[in-house]
């Protein structure tokens, strides 16, 4: 295959991977049996807080696969793959924390995650 067939092949693939996904604010979007639809289909893309800033899911085909959540000052709070048992913890400065000391140090944020999970799972 010559140089421009592979140029304009993964320009294709670019097109069609950059037009599935998009951005979106959770009140756009309803969870149902773990699924993230929005107007009744399964949403690819970055569902993000109602203001913005607060947290930030990423889905594809529906599946919530990665759950973020910021600190006031724009800083990764936590951070969570869908599936896993592992999430990592960091103080505002991007320091990673233990979660003992991140649910003490920020009481009001981590109580957030579990209500956020709970959604995702479409437990209101």
């Amino acid at each position: 295959m010559n140089r421009l067939g592979i140029l304009s092949g993964a320009m294709a693939l670019l097109f069609v991977i950059s037009c599935g996904e998009s951005k979106t604010n959770v009140s756009g979007v309803e969870f149902s049996d773990g699924k993230a639809l929005v107007a009744g289909k399964p949403f690819t893309g970055e569902v993000w807080s109602d203001d913005g800033s607060t947290y930030r899911m990423d889905a594809a085909e529906g599946e919530i696969v990665s759950l973020t959540l910021y600190h006031p000052n724009g800083n990764i709070a936590f951070s969570k793959p869908a599936h896993t048992d592992s999430a990592l913890f960091y103080d505002e400065q991007g320091t990673r924390l233990p979660l003992d000391s991140f649910a003490t140090r920020y009481e009001e944020l981590a109580k957030e995650i579990p209500q956020l999970l709970k959604r995702i799972k479409g437990d209101h």
